[in-house]
């Protein structure tokens, strides 16, 4: 079981209870008042400011390290300040003010000063705009200044958008889909393939958006790049890794580590030199290395205590792995593959999710909770993987990525 199966249902979305204006009987002039509006004719005693000026909380770039983490159950961003280990900002993302916009994975372009996120709207077929979309509602990447979070451009693209990640060369911006409703379409394998957008990345560059869209696989979970660019996938539903060629849209025939029984890969990560894959297998709670560059090769595999649900590279020689059902973490050598260390959470961090490696060898882990309460960050003592300290984040937080000053 995934940490993710123990949510019962759909995370309330937390509006504000705040009033929207005086009553009645204070009339139009009290309302405007209210709002902050100076009417008054040009050059009236006391009109002073800007018209519109903008409340957004202006981010300390450059200034502090700093983690944003996607809460898909409130529509927000956290942003922390990692050097104090404070909650900078919580600002709100998306575009629709009623449904549930879901924002997932995120993706920082520090050259160009862009945030991207994937607003995958999760619960379509009980919002009020259902009728317009039904099940197949398409997902949106949401292009936002660093900044200050402010929302500059949006791409529409296909359901069900899961992660997303720039390309080596920085140029695309690759979102791969996980749409378990295609799944359930036919019995055709092909027809049930989700599928992998790559979106140009030089927004405000003169560069068109969408690209291309390509076939995949069965409910891809997570993904990598290999040395040549190409896209390596661990799909669910195919109980398999599969290889894309973005250039040529041709996949490399499905590897299964082990076709006599299900396994269910659901999450990789690739090594710091580039040469190994570190893939975790929830049903047989194990993890496996591949050769990169030869999926199909010798591997090697490990059992680990609970259900792995990230893996993170230290350095080439350690990986560090979050795991479920007992929540903690497990520090493996991957050099003679044994447990280094490891740690089990009680109350401080409930279903741990995404592990984060920040600067100078901070050990960040996002606890995704129930999904009816927020979440938490959790900051890992580097000697005993204990959490020395504990952050509140958004509803059902996600992912986090990091920035350095």
């Amino acid at each position: 079981m995934s940490c993710h199966g123990r949510r019962r249902a759909r995370a309330p979305i937390p509006f504000p209870n705040e009033s929207f204006g005086p009553g009645p009987r204070k009339g139009l002039a009290a309302l405007l008042v209210g709002l902050g509006c100076a009417c008054g004719p040009r050059g009236e005693p006391g009109y002073s400011g800007e018209a519109f000026p903008s409340r957004r909380t202006e981010l300390p770039i450059g200034s502090a390290n700093l983690g944003f983490v996607a809460n898909s159950g409130s529509d927000t961003v956290s942003v922390v300040d990692l050097d104090n280990f404070t909650l900078v900002s919580e600002l709100p993302v998306g575009r629709n003010p009623v449904d549930r916009d879901g924002p997932r994975s995120l993706v920082i372009d520090r050259s160009r000063a862009l945030v991207h996120i994937i607003l995958s709207f999760p619960d379509t077929e009980s919002g009020p705009h259902s009728v317009d979309f039904g099940s197949e509602r398409p997902g949106y990447v949401q292009t936002l200044a660093l900044e200050d979070l402010r929302p500059l451009h949006e791409t529409r693209v296909g359901s069900a958008p899961f992660a997303m990640a720039l390309t080596p060369s920085e140029l695309n911006l690759v979102v791969v889909h996980n749409d378990p409703a295609r799944a359930l379409i036919g019995e055709d394998a092909l027809s049930r393939r989700s599928t992998v957008t790559v979106l140009d990345a030089r927004f405000g560059e003169g560069q068109s958006a969408e690209l291309v869209e390509l076939p995949l696989c069965i409910t891809p979970r997570a993904f990598e790049f290999a040395s040549d660019g190409s896209l390596v996938a661990a799909c669910v539903g195919d109980d398999a890794l599969v290889e894309l060629d973005l250039s040529s849209g041709e996949l490399s025939t499905a590897f299964d580590v082990d076709p006599s029984a299900p396994q269910k890969p659901y999450a990789m990560s690739r090594s710091p030199d580039g040469q190994r894959l570190a893939v975790a297998y929830q049903l047989s709670r194990q993890i496996v290395l591949f050769d990169v560059e030869a999926l199909d090769g010798a591997n090697r595999s490990l059992p680990v205590s609970g259900v792995p649900s990230s893996t993170t590279w230290l350095s080439d020689e350690v990986l560090l792995v979050s795991i479920c059902d007992p929540d903690g973490v497990v520090l493996i050598d991957t050099q003679d593959l044994s447990i280094i260390q490891k740690y089990n959470f009680g109350a401080e961090c409930d279903a741990p999710s995404e592990l984060a490696l920040g600067p100078s060898g901070g050990l960040y882990l996002v606890c995704e909770g129930d999904g009816f309460q927020r979440g938490t960050l959790v900051q890992l003592d580097a000697q005993t993987l204990a959490a020395e300290k504990s952050l509140e984040l958004g509803v059902a937080p996600d992912r986090m990525a990091v920035i350095t000053r």
